[in-house]
């Protein structure tokens, strides 16, 4: 099937439509990662320094509620069902540095609602080529079977960046993926080309989908709008707090001195009245008038501020179904009774959510992986899952405790319980199980031969020679 130029500019407007102000690719980047969020409001009169008050007090804090997410989702193996080894496919994960990069695909999903991960044949031979693409640059069309999306993109838009034609103009260059082939269309002045396109000859691929592999914040029949969208009201609110807080602290939070019955002099020279009281930490108003009063304004009491504040941060994070206390920078370990238990237990059923849904969409990519490379089993293998590292916001103490009970009390082989520790241990791999496998037998084989020294063994029984009549 060839893409025409009509399907490619229809594409190209909706995602230029998502990317416009306003839209929801452009509040998951400005909410999610430039920090250029909306302004509180402030008087069409206001002068320069309020402005500049309401545009420093802003907090970008979505990217933390969104990483205390995101942090906990770590990919650590690829096996079947009853496995401790990885599949082969796995190697793809290793070769393309997915280690580093999931988690980005894993925050543009949480930011946009959706993300992209293309899967191509790689120039190296037995290798594919896995790459995560930016959350405002892809747009995928998908069929409807029984209420249900295909697996599958029908068709899937890529922005790939800009070329400089012959006369210096910039031009923006997009990918259009169909079921067969790849066509890379070219923007030009649409007088010249009704559609303002010019495409190239499709490129045949071979791999019988679109190579668009889609993850998503939530599974929904109408999709997810983001969290940065869903978030960026209460984000609002927090920086109305905080202006109000800035404003209190910059003219209200100390105390205002006051004068009346002062007779003020005037200069000798200019006639003009001199003031002679000069406000200063350091100065004492003194007057030898007999009507002259002094006394003070009290400062401004921000506690309700302050509280308005770290209220708004709280609906911050529990919208996003994140414990507060992790947003917060507070250490909240050990301390799980009443609210806190209750919102760990959220923040543990929407990891476990997170986790099936970026495991199901990481599966499909290192199945198609496996096509590319050609291992065919694999790639039929829809029992094999991506394991996470431990997705419970509790401590890694209570795992390994139950692991250890395992091995001592049920005679369970320590070997056994490796691909579990990978999982609840920060910074193990299934690389190190590996490793340890390795050690394990350097280990045995030492103990060997030490029995072997110490003991005596024995030596081998040799048949005897059968006797020769004479």
């Amino acid at each position: 099937m060839t893409t025409t130029t009509t399907q490619a500019r229809d594409l190209i407007d909706r995602l230029d439509a998502e990317r416009a102000p306003g839209g929801r690719l452009d509040i998951a980047e400005r909410y999610a990662y430039s920090g250029d969020t909306d302004l509180p409001y402030m008087p069409r009169q206001a002068r320069r320094e309020y402005r500049e008050l309401a545009k420093s007090s802003r907090e970008h804090r979505v990217p933390a509620v969104l990483g205390a997410l995101t942090a906990p989702l770590r990919v650590v193996g690829f096996r079947s069902t009853g496995a401790t080894d990885n599949l082969s496919p796995w190697d793809n994960w290793q070769a393309n540095g997915l280690d580093a990069r999931a988690d980005g695909v894993h925050m543009d999903a949480l930011a946009a609602g959706v993300s992209y991960v293309r899967v191509t044949p790689s120039n190296q031979p037995g290798r594919a080529a896995i790459t995560p693409c930016r959350f405002d640059s892809v747009l995928a069309d998908y069929a409807n079977l029984n209420g249900k999306d295909t697996d599958w993109p029908t068709i899937a838009l890529h922005y790939i960046g800009t070329t400089v034609d012959t006369f210096g103009t910039s031009r923006r260059v997009f990918d259009v993926w169909d079921a067969e082939s790849r066509t890379r269309f070219t923007e030009t002045d649409r007088t010249d080309n009704v559609g303002g396109l010019v495409a190239s000859e499709p490129v045949e691929h071979g791999l019988g989908v679109v190579p668009m592999v889609r993850f998503r914040e939530r599974w929904s029949p109408s999709g997810s709008p983001g969290l940065a969208s869903v978030l960026k009201n209460p984000a609002d609110r927090l920086n109305r707090a905080l202006l109000a807080w800035e404003v209190a602290i910059q003219y209200a939070s100390f105390r205002q001195r006051w004068a009346t019955g002062l007779v003020i002099p005037e200069d000798d020279e200019t006639g003009e009245p001199v003031e002679p009281f000069e406000s200063a930490v350091d100065r004492l108003w003194v007057s030898d008038s007999p009507d002259a009063k002094f006394g003070d304004f009290a400062q401004t009491d921000t506690s309700g501020m302050r509280a308005a504040v770290e209220d708004a941060r709280t609906a911050l994070a529990v919208l996003a179904g994140v414990q507060p206390g992790l947003v917060e920078g507070l250490d909240v370990a050990g301390a799980k009774t009443g609210a806190a238990a209750t919102s760990s237990s959220l923040m543990d059923r929407r990891l476990r959510a997170l986790s099936a849904s970026f495991g199901e969409s990481w599966e499909q990519v290192l199945r198609l992986a496996a096509q590319i490379t050609g291992d065919t089993e694999a790639a039929a293998d829809t029992s094999a899952r991506v394991v996470f590292e431990v997705i419970e916001a509790e401590s890694v103490q209570a795992t390994v405790t139950a692991l250890a009970t395992a091995v001592g009390s049920l005679g369970l082989p320590p070997e056994a319980t490796w691909p579990s520790l990978v999982a609840v241990i920060p910074g193990a791999s299934a690389n190190d199980v590996e490793t340890w496998k390795a050690l394990a037998r350097d280990r045995d084989g030492r103990a060997g031969l030490a029995v072997d020294y110490v003991v005596g063994a024995e030596e081998p029984a040799v048949e005897a020679e059968p006797a020769v009549a004479a």
